[in-house]
């Protein structure tokens, strides 16, 4: 069965999680980046954590590297990185005496001089390599791979293959038996990490768990909340409904006459006048100057002022608002028609010299101070609604006949 490739189990890491090929991978890699970092810090135990620091970056960039046909140069220029960083922290700790200490343990004995030699410069030579040579490079000697499978960096390989094939063989001879033995442990250690790493995971999922069944436990609170504020007022409104049945009867027929005065007093046809009793009727030649003692007294005069063209008179049975209202339709008429106001009077004298009477059709107390005429002018034959509003003892017209 086909093995996958580092691209294959980096992408089921990165995608999945899966600590079984993150483990994998570890366990393909952890000598060649242990070799690398032993080479570059001179210490073990440092090596061990620059390898450890490797890898906790590939497990961070794994989405980014998951596309990436060779992780060789990647892992390779972590660790020169992070040994770097690693070498530069120990060097501001430790005394002079106690790092010179520390690289002559390290190093073999006289016997093994050249590779001395060539090892300090062996990492370097490769970092400075453009990425597809130092892939390249570590592709054939450290890891394997045949020229068959780098068919894209033939070229590239011949020319760098001389600059470092001794050097590379010595390095292999020599780092095969240290490697060996921090497998195992390193592995140990990359499996404890995978399990931190999935505990976390779980305490995560834990946590966003809780924290939704705490707002679920809001959310239904509010709602029972707002089940019983809306049972309460349900009752009111009910309530409110009772009392108020007895009002709005007593109001609608009110009402009604309201909503026919906000229309402006518009007026409807009747072709035949209606039947109402001689005292409610007031044929034209009866009509006086009748004073504004009651509504009836007050509509009389209004409409004899109306008739006869009496500016004045007319004026004196509105009320004020109603009047300041005229007053404004009067000069909207004069500046728009360029009429004068004898020019006006005589039109509204010419408009009411049809109507030959009126007869009151009913009569109803609205308040104390307000009275609606519902009022049949015969000659036209149409009806209007008026209101007569009560202003200290007098009564006056508040909408035009």
């Amino acid at each position: 069965m086909n093995q996958p490739n580092d691209a294959q189990l980096l992408r089921a890491y990165a995608e999945n999680r899966s600590e079984a090929a993150f483990t994998e991978l570890v366990r393909r890699r952890v000598d060649f980046t242990y070799s690398a970092a032993l080479r570059m810090v001179r210490d073990p135990h440092l090596a061990e954590d620059v390898t450890q620091g490797v890898f906790v970056a590939l497990a961070k960039n794994a989405a980014q590297l998951q596309e990436r046909a060779v992780l060789s140069g990647w892992l390779h220029r972590t660790a020169q990185n992070i040994a770097a960083q690693t070498v530069r922290t120990i060097a501001r700790r430790r005394a002079r005496e106690q790092e010179a200490s520390a690289m002559n343990e390290l190093l073999s004995a006289e016997s093994e001089t050249s590779w001395q030699t060539i090892a300090p410069h062996l990492d370097a030579a490769l970092g400075a390599l453009d990425e597809t040579d130092r892939d390249a490079l570590l592709l054939r000697y450290f890891e394997k791979k045949s020229a068959a499978e780098m068919t894209m960096l033939q070229k590239t390989l011949v020319t760098a293959t001389v600059a470092v094939l001794a050097g590379t063989g010595i390095y292999e001879a020599k780092q095969a038996t240290a490697v060996r033995a921090e497998y195992q442990r390193l592995q140990q250690e990359g499996s404890t990490l995978s399990e931190q790493l999935l505990r976390l995971q779980h305490e995560r999922e834990e946590v966003t768990n809780q924290l939704a069944e705490l707002e679920a436990d809001k959310s239904r609170l509010q709602s029972n909340s707002s089940q019983i504020e809306l049972l309460k007022l349900r009752g009111e409104v009910a309530l409110l409904h009772q009392n108020a049945d007895a009002l709005e009867k007593l109001k609608e027929e009110n009402l009604q006459l309201r909503s026919q005065l906000a229309t402006g007093g518009k007026s409807s046809p009747i072709k035949t006048p209606p039947d109402v009793a001689p005292q409610n009727v007031f044929p034209r030649q009866s009509w006086a100057a009748a004073g504004y003692a009651d509504p009836r007294a007050a509509f009389q005069s209004a409409v004899l002022a109306v008739t006869k063209g009496d500016a004045q008179a007319y004026a004196a049975s509105l009320s004020p608002d109603m009047l300041k209202e005229k007053q404004k339709e009067v000069a909207d008429q004069m500046a728009l028609a360029g009429k004068s106001m004898d020019d006006l009077a005589t039109e509204t004298v010419q408009q009411y010299s049809a109507v030959t009477g009126y007869r009151i059709l009913d009569e109803q107390a609205v308040a104390d101070d307000e009275v609606i005429l519902h009022v049949y002018l015969d000659g036209v034959g149409v009806d209007k609604f008026i209101r007569m509003k009560k202003f200290g003892t007098d009564w006056k017209m508040d909408a035009a006949p």
